[in-house]
């Protein structure tokens, strides 16, 4: 009963955190990202380089990668994360670190895609409280753990 209580209380404490909000950073915004992005490496390049050369390693496919890419890590942002949880950190990595040990392949994927969502112009609001029930479960395992 009393470690009903303790999990019952933390879950309040974790879900009642208020979260950090993500920069916007959807598709539309890593589209409006190439054309600024391809100008502003070709000049550093120079005008000594060829130009074939030049638009290979600088095109549309590789910067709209690097836009995805960024916007997908600062969903994992360890600041954003711990804004997001704060008292809720430590069972937080605690899941991850169980999740990862005993290999069970769906919360990891969960894990995987949730940080994802905002590139979709889903509200971050679900990445947040997602990563509360993460918690959630983590400390639950952790308070229910069969030594």
């Amino acid at each position: 009963m009393r470690k009903v209580a303790i999990l019952l209380l933390l879950s309040i404490l974790i879900i009642t955190r208020t979260e950090m909000n993500l920069p916007i950073c959807n598709i539309q915004t890593a589209k409006q990202a190439i054309a600024p992005r391809i100008f502003a490496e070709q000049t550093i390049d120079g005008s000594d380089q060829p130009i074939v050369f030049t638009r290979f390693i600088h095109n549309k496919y590789g910067i709209l990668g690097s836009e995805f890419s960024r916007c997908y890590f600062n969903a994992l942002d360890p600041n954003f994360i711990y804004h997001t949880l704060s008292i809720g950190l430590l069972p937080y990595l605690f899941f991850i670190y169980t999740a990862l040990e005993k290999k069970l392949l769906l919360p990891s994927i969960v894990f995987l895609i949730f940080p994802s969502l905002p590139i979709f112009n889903i509200p971050t609001i679900i990445v947040s409280y997602a990563y509360k029930i993460f918690a959630i479960i983590g400390l639950a395992i952790l308070l229910f753990k069969k030594k």
